[in-house]
């Protein structure tokens, strides 16, 4: 580096010295790298005029950090750490569910994945957060992705790679979830439920219309119930039940690989009643599936004659099939969950009967996302106000 003057020894082979510009500078050696093959020197540099006395401190803890993530097999990157912390994960048995979450939170870490660990600051966390609800993340997707950066840089501080904390400075952004879920209108429902109701109870005469045919009732069941798409892939012909009444028992979920967990998300089991209409169609779809693909009580009520359909095969195909009846863009499966919810308590379904009939943990979740649409609150109040003043008040 061609240091001249004052070089400090912190330790064998951790040099301090003073560059010709007047920066403080210490490079180390990890070994090499196991891709490339080439020597791995970082490199710390502080501003010029930096006293000795405030860099040596710095330069241990850096150093410490360096070997610490080189220990891990990575270097002190935020990618190539959380990389290591998936493949830690997955090698300590976290489950697959789990692991595929955290991996998309750490994709959308994007602008942290590129800093050294321990220049990141909470106002850096702050502005990804911010982003994701800019971008129109939901508020839960938003404290997800929080809370596994949390355990992301906790976990890194127990291993000896970063003395920071940069998360828990990082607030959630205010308006975080403000936004309200877009569902159809009635009239928006109504053509979608007609046009899925003609693409899954036809007649077909080949494989892929079949298929097809599996695909729309997939979807035509999740604007009846309310299920989200993970649960109607999981559902099998055992779910469905008519004692004491038509109702599907929603027991687990499919996640994208294919494989069935017997858990929803909410984390219990709960019946979704049917009305008899739904029922019949219900029932007309195991009698066409039974025959087509056979199988017994244990088999998917949806298939595709290969096991449990995956969600990304099913919301993927009602999301072409939405843009081809000229719904709006923002139409995706989920929306007709929003759609079934909304619609129910715009009619005035009460807020705890929805929030059982969608597996919500408790009544307020339901209520923060659709409380808005409960027919005739703010006039009841006016009216209720001056049943208490008595006579209206007005004189």
């Amino acid at each position: 580096m061609g240091a001249k003057a004052d070089p400090v020894v912190l330790a064998q082979r951790l040099v301090l010295r003073r560059a010709p510009d007047g920066r403080l500078c210490m490079r180390i050696y990890l070994g090499r790298s196991k891709v490339t093959g080439r020597a791995v020197r970082p490199q710390l540099s502080f501003p010029a005029g930096t006293p000795m006395e405030e860099a040596v401190p710095a330069a241990r803890r850096w150093a410490v950090r360096q070997y610490a993530a080189w220990g891990l097999g990575a270097s002190s990157n935020v990618g190539e750490l959380m990389d290591v912390w998936l493949d830690l994960m997955r090698k300590q048995g976290a489950k697959r569910s789990t692991l595929d979450a955290y991996g998309v939170c750490c994709g959308h870490a994007a602008p942290l994945r590129a800093m050294d660990i321990g220049d990141v600051r909470p106002v850096d966390v702050r502005a990804l957060l911010a982003d994701m609800t800019g971008r129109g993340y939901a508020r839960g997707t938003v404290q997800l992705e929080r809370s596994v950066l949390g355990r992301f840089w906790r976990e890194m501080r127990e291993l000896g790679v970063t003395d920071g904390d940069p998360v828990s400075g990082a607030r959630l952004p205010p308006e975080a979830g403000a936004g309200v879920p877009k569902a159809l209108d009635r009239a928006q429902a109504m053509a979608l439920e007609e046009a899925l109701a003609e693409d899954a109870f036809h007649d077909v005469g080949s494989v892929r219309g079949a298929q097809l045919r599996e695909l729309a009732f997939g979807s035509w069941l999740a604007l009846k119930t309310g299920l989200r798409v993970g649960e109607v892939c999981a559902l099998r012909r055992a779910d469905y039940d008519e004692l004491p009444g038509p109702t599907l028992r929603v027991r687990g979920t499919v996640d994208k690989h294919g494989e069935r967990h017997p858990t929803t998300k909410g984390g219990r089991p709960r019946s979704v009643a049917l009305s008899e209409p739904v029922a019949g169609r219900v029932r007309e779809h195991m009698a066409w599936s039974g025959g087509e693909y056979g199988g017994g009580p244990s088999s998917p009520l949806v298939t595709l004659g290969r096991g449990f359909v995956r969600p990304t095969t099913l919301s993927r195909w009602l999301k072409r099939r939405a843009r081809e009846l000229g719904l709006p863009p923002w139409v995706h499966f989920h929306t007709l969950r929003h759609t079934h919810a909304t619609l129910l308590v715009a009619s005035g379904v009460d807020p705890k009967t929805v929030s059982e009939r969608l597996g919500h943990a408790d009544v307020a979740t339901t209520l923060r996302y659709y409380g808005h649409v409960m027919p005739g609150r703010d006039a009841e109040a006016a009216s209720r106000f001056d049943e208490i003043m008595g006579d209206g008040g007005v004189r």
